[in-house]
């Protein structure tokens, strides 16, 4: 539990953890909602769901079984059972709110 900072670029993903060590993960979308993290030819699986588009801010869901697992159907899928670990990513938009800085 706690907060962590994850840095999108083009092609990976950068996880910043409080005690600022951190991990590079490469991405792919495999489509239907879902992502594949990869680090040291290890494979996580993840669940992607937008939550909602405010003003502001936009909420994301994420959700995986593990290394090597399919990732959930779902995030609502991945939050109802104690198998998933689950997270929600928040980003603050612009002041204009177009989401896109």
């Amino acid at each position: 539990m706690g907060e962590i900072d994850m840095i999108f670029g083009e092609k990976n993903l950068t996880v910043v953890f409080p005690n600022r060590t951190q991990d590079v993960y490469d991405v792919s979308t495999t489509g239907g909602g879902q992502m594949t993290l990869t680090k040291d030819d290890v494979k996580i699986n993840v669940a992607v769901t937008q939550l909602s588009n405010l003003k502001h801010t936009i909420a994301m869901g994420l959700s995986t079984f593990g290394p090597g697992q399919d990732a959930p159907g779902s995030f609502r899928q991945g939050m109802i059972t104690e198998k998933a670990l689950s997270m929600t990513m928040w980003k603050c938009t612009s002041f204009g709110g177009s989401g896109s800085d």
